[in-house]
C-alpha cells in the first residue's frame, strides 16, 4: 500500500487540504507502462480461464 501511495503523497495531501488540482501533463512513457500492465493482467486472466476449462474437460 505504501508503494502505491508514496509517489502521489503530495497530490493526496493537497486534495485533502482542499487545494484544486492543476492540470497535469502525463508523459507518454507513463501511459505506455499503464497499457502494458493492463495487457499483462488481461493475458494472465485469460490463461487462468483456459486452465480452468481444460481441468473441467479432463474431469
Amino acid at each position: 500500500m505504501a508503494a502505491t501511495l508514496a509517489p502521489n503523497m503530495a497530490r493526496i495531501v493537497a486534495v485533502l487540504r482542499g487545494q484544486p488540482e492543476a492540470a497535469r501533463f502525463e508523459p507518454l512513457a507513463v501511459l505506455v507502462q499503464a497499457e502494458r500492465r493492463i495487457a499483462v493482467r488481461r493475458w494472465a486472466g485469460s490463461t487462468m480461464q483456459a486452465r480452468t476449462v481444460r481441468q473441467r474437460e479432463a474431469a
